[in-house]
């Protein structure tokens, strides 16, 4: 066992962490924003409380609202908005991030320090995390999972720290239901921290405290993030109807239906993104559309998947022959758990989407932990070497080599890349804004970028009519959708309001069928009856240079529309 480090040095060490990582994210603040963070800008930054938004991320959009809040009382984003060509709230709130992303490597440095985990082992540790795809593209824009972060971990180091302490046990517990109010996978640290402690007794045939200390842990979880949700509710409920908020108190996200199927073949995916939870993965079109993609970005993704192939066999044969050390140590109940939730969060990827970053977090937090446990571990029981250190720290470091070039990838590749880019579909976003007026009717996917950001980010906005949220409001089924659809466009050609199509009529059957088809259920002909009257009105290009078509709608007079009808669309 190592002497434990002394109050002063780890309190200076957490400092080092927590600066480090905060400057190092604020200078990468990502130019590529992603939906789910931005589709609560508007709300966060309204003067009046955000909507009930579910129980994924219960407190995110509240926390966010408030510490908007204060920014302008404190006259901080009037300054923000001198300070960023960015949209300001947009700005903060990714910044925000960045403090939750360096405070949870700041945790995650305490967890392997009280994991017996060597100093250097710690910053190895942190490193590996902090530069993972999964951790860094969400440390540098505004999503949610990052303000999960420091509490669920903060909770893991309080039960390792004290694992046959009752009260650790409950506050540890206590701190993931309190993560988990902001992103609910949070709850998936329980897998490690029932392991550590479980297995402890486990060890020592203790069977029944072993039960009960493990529900303890279960209880005070799903016990404080139960009190969040019903308190939480109650207090927001207040100047609303609090019917909204009590019909969502039970709801388990699963994407309205077009998530959480399971295929064998998805957890082959799943392989691929673990690997994308390191490095990013270029204009992923799926393991089983991989020779699809161009030869440069074919090279570049077989040559990312292949390394972590190389470190998860490298890896592999470490565990092979540390493992008689570890079965004789408690060090086995630590290691158990990293790798228990990793495996779970492999799982829980293959049912919902095998390259979901968000979801990977957990993966990168576990399998850190397990990799510096087992190669910390590893060090101990070596025998020293006649010729010398270096070389013994040389051979015992190499298995990591891959995932040292996986880190630069997602460095380079992934966060420089990022920051110093041009947003094109934000660019294509603000020439629509300037186009579409506010009488008019524009329909398109809606879980696009360019029409997301349409939505949510330029001024002005313009709300889209979104075929996958109707959709989805239709329970997946297309007579009603078709039905709504009908409706929306009778109404508008009434009022000869101009209509128009984004980004949908000039997809081929292929693309379309990739999620509209597979997913939504939605055959390509469904909007065949608009194709030979629609005419084109702009060719935008957006991220990669793909082309964006605008179409106008002239089956009937409108304004814009030609006085013989078009059929410019069906001849593409």
């Amino acid at each position: 066992m190592k002497t434990p480090p002394s109050s002063a040095s780890l309190r200076r060490d957490l400092l080092w962490v927590f600066a480090g990582a905060a400057l190092l994210y604020l200078s990468l603040l990502s130019r590529e924003y992603i939906g789910d963070g931005f589709r609560w800008l508007e709300e966060m930054s309204a003067p009046e409380l955000p909507r009930p938004g579910g129980n994924n991320h219960f407190l995110t959009p509240y926390v966010g609202w408030l510490a908007w809040r204060l920014a302008t009382v404190t006259g901080f984003s009037s300054l923000l908005e001198h300070l960023t060509d960015r949209p300001a709230a947009l700005a903060y709130f990714q910044g925000l991030n960045a403090l939750f992303g360096a405070a949870g490597l700041a945790a995650l440095f305490l967890l392997l320090r009280w994991s017996d985990v060597s100093r250097r082992g710690a910053w190895l540790g942190v490193a590996i995390t902090g530069l993972s795809h999964a951790y860094l593209l969400h440390a540098t824009d505004m999503t949610e999972p990052m303000a999960s972060v420091p509490w669920m971990v903060l909770g893991a180091a309080v039960v390792r720290r004290a694992p046959e302490s009752r009260g650790a046990r409950w506050l540890g517990g206590a701190l993931v239901g309190l993560g988990a109010a902001f992103y609910l996978s949070a709850l998936g640290i329980c897998v490690l921290m029932g392991a550590t402690v479980g297995l402890r007794y486990l060890r020592r045939r203790e069977w029944g405290r072993g039960v009960v200390a493990v529900t303890e842990l279960g209880v005070a979880a799903v016990g404080c993030l139960g009190t969040i949700f019903f308190l939480g509710r109650l207090l927001v409920a207040a100047p609303r109807n609090l019917t909204g908020h009590a019909q969502s108190f039970a709801e388990i996200p699963t994407g309205s239906g077009l998530f959480g199927h399971f295929d064998p073949r998805h957890l082959v995916g799943a392989f691929f993104g673990f690997a994308n939870a390191f490095a990013p993965l270029r204009d992923w079109l799926g393991a089983a559309r991989l020779r699809e993609s161009p030869p440069g970005v074919l090279a570049y993704n077989l040559a990312l998947v292949g390394f972590f192939a190389l470190l998860v066999l490298l890896v592999g044969l470490r565990l092979r022959r540390a493992a008689p050390a570890f079965l004789r140590s408690d060090k086995v109940a630590d290691l158990t758990g990293a790798l228990l939730w990793t495996a779970c969060i492999y799982v829980l990827a293959s049912l919902w989407s095998a390259t979901y970053e968000k979801l990977w977090i957990g993966g990168v937090l576990g399998t850190t932990l397990f990799l510096c446990i087992l190669f910390e571990g590893g060090e101990q029981e070596q025998p020293a070497r006649p010729s010398g250190e270096p070389e013994r720290l040389w051979r015992h470091w190499l298995p990591l080599t891959p995932l040292a070039l996986l880190l630069l990838m997602s460095l380079v590749a992934g966060g420089v890349w990022r920051r110093v880019t041009m947003n094109e579909d934000l660019r294509v976003a603000t020439e629509l804004s300037k186009r579409l007026q506010p009488s008019d009717v524009a329909i398109c996917s809606g879980w696009d970028a360019p029409s997301s950001l349409l939505a949510h980010v330029v001024t002005p906005t313009f709300e889209c009519w979104s075929i996958v949220n109707e959709m989805i409001a239709a329970g997946l089924r297309e007579e009603v959708f078709t039905e709504r659809l009908h409706k929306l466009l009778d109404e508008a050609r009434a009022g000869q309001r101009r209509i128009f199509f984004f980004g949908l009529l000039d997809m081929d059957e292929v693309e379309w069928s990739r999620f509209n088809g597979n997913r939504l259920k939605l055959p390509y002909s469904v909007l065949d009856p608009y194709r030979e009257h629609a005419i084109v009105v702009e060719k935008l290009r957006g991220k990669e240079g793909r082309e964006l078509t605008l179409y106008q709608l002239c089956d009937a007079p409108a304004p814009g529309c030609p006085q013989t009808t078009p059929s410019a669309a069906s001849g593409k």
